[in-house]
């Protein structure tokens, strides 16, 4: 078969590639004059970031951080070839707007001028910005703790109890708080408080939530820059107290099971005075509990405490005194001193691996005190000693422990503190 020659002849006296080559030249035609004879145009990129570079700057070299606002934005304008600025072609992302920082060498308030840069080259001119500036706060950065202080204030013309009861002293959920800031800003800080509002008078001892405030000198809150590590609110529990005078009384520790129902008469003085009881149990209290006494420290020579009156936790005081000194009466009681037979001497709750032994008997004879004529027939074999090991860590080799030292009779007890020698 005879193959046809290929003649550009008759291709062009085809009409329809004479119509498709016509298009395909005039799109070609008209995209090279688009791009280089298309008149330059102005366009505004808007919300560029201002971006507030610190590290490895000047201010970084001194401590200096940036406190603030630090999200700023700025509308630029650009003139280039329609093309190349177009929306599609041109966007925020493309431009770079930085803050200078080289010549902030002190703490405050600084103006910045900006600097407007094209990411990639870009063939365009940046011709303007909105603002050619921003201000931005340096300072060091400081860490202090401080003690909150709670405050209490009524929302309206009314008092915050009824007239025969009063408030007792506010406890807080948190009592300190860590707060973070500009060095000068912290040097400002007055005081850190919580702040409580009632709306009416209070009943009754209640909980209450409370507003956390940062305050200067002027008990303003004229901080900016200030962050507080606090998670969650401050409760506060605000007790409600009336007065009320009560018979002084105190409590015995280590008392023998004879003691418990007959206890050591005392007298203490003052022996009746002012304290604050919370509401709720105002009725109910009949006494003051200003203290409590171990037998371990009661002899017959022994018998006079000083309870302070500033540090009493049982109960609030509000009276004038400044201690409650109280005396055992001791008057029917005598003392003796015995050895404690090493055969009455036991030890008990030994969770060790290996066995204990005893080394010897107490390391001191001990001091018995009770009635009169119980002490005359009390013998060395009526008294005798526990040696409990229960959550005690014995290393190997000899170890003093304490012992609890009693009788046979419950009407005596021991006096003072006692040890033996255990060998693991």
């Amino acid at each position: 078969m005879k193959l046809s020659r290929f003649s550009l002849n008759n291709l062009f006296n085809n009409d329809k590639f004479v119509l498709f080559f016509s298009i395909v030249v005039s799109i070609t035609i008209w995209v090279l004059v688009a791009i280089n004879v298309s008149p330059e145009t102005e366009r505004v990129v808007q919300n560029v970031k201002v971006v507030v570079e610190t590290k490895n700057s000047v201010p970084s070299q001194l401590g200096l951080k940036v406190f603030g606002e630090t999200d700023f934005y700025v509308d630029v304008t650009v003139v280039g070839k329609k093309y190349l600025v177009s929306q599609n072609a041109l966007s925020a992302d493309d431009i770079s707007v930085s803050a200078v920082t080289e010549y902030v060498n002190t703490a405050g308030t600084h103006r910045l001028d900006l600097k407007a840069t094209a990411k990639n080259s870009g063939e365009y001119e940046i011709v303007g910005m909105s603002k050619q500036s921003v201000e931005v706060y340096f300072d060091v950065e400081k860490t202090q703790e401080f003690s909150i202080t709670p405050e209490i204030i009524a929302d309206g013309d009314f008092s915050l109890t009824e007239k025969e009861f009063k408030l007792g002293e506010p406890l807080l959920s948190v009592s300190t708080i860590t707060i973070k800031g500009p060095a000068a800003e912290i040097s400002r800080i007055a005081s850190v408080v919580a702040r409580a509002t009632v709306g009416s008078t209070l009943l009754s001892s209640t909980t209450l939530d409370s507003e956390f405030l940062i305050l200067d000198e002027n008990h303003k809150q004229s901080f900016k820059y200030l962050s507080a590590d606090l998670a969650g609110d401050i409760s506060m529990r605000v007790p409600v107290y009336g007065e009320k005078r009560l018979p002084v009384d105190i409590t015995f520790k280590n008392a023998t099971s004879y003691y418990l129902s007959l206890p050591l008469k005392y007298s203490v003085s003052p022996a009746f005075d002012n304290f604050d009881v919370s509401i709720e149990e105002y009725e109910t209290t009949k006494s003051a509990i200003v203290g409590s006494v171990d037998f371990k420290d009661i002899s017959v020579n022994n018998n006079t405490f000083s309870f302070p009156a500033d540090n009493l936790t049982e109960i609030a005081y509000s009276g004038k005194a400044k201690s409650f000194d109280v005396k055992i009466d001791m008057a029917d009681m005598e003392q003796r001193t015995f050895m404690v037979p090493s055969k009455n001497i036991k030890i008990t709750n030994n969770v060790n691996k290996a066995p204990v032994t005893l080394v010897s008997g107490l390391n001191s004879s001990v001091t018995i005190v009770g009635p009169a004529e119980t002490i005359e027939l009390l013998k060395a074999s009526d008294i005798f000693a526990d040696v409990d090991l229960k959550s005690k860590e014995i290393e190997q080799g000899v170890t003093a422990f304490e012992a609890r030292v009693y009788t046979s009779n419950t009407t005596c007890w021991a006096y003072g503190k006692y040890t033996c020698d255990i060998k693991y």
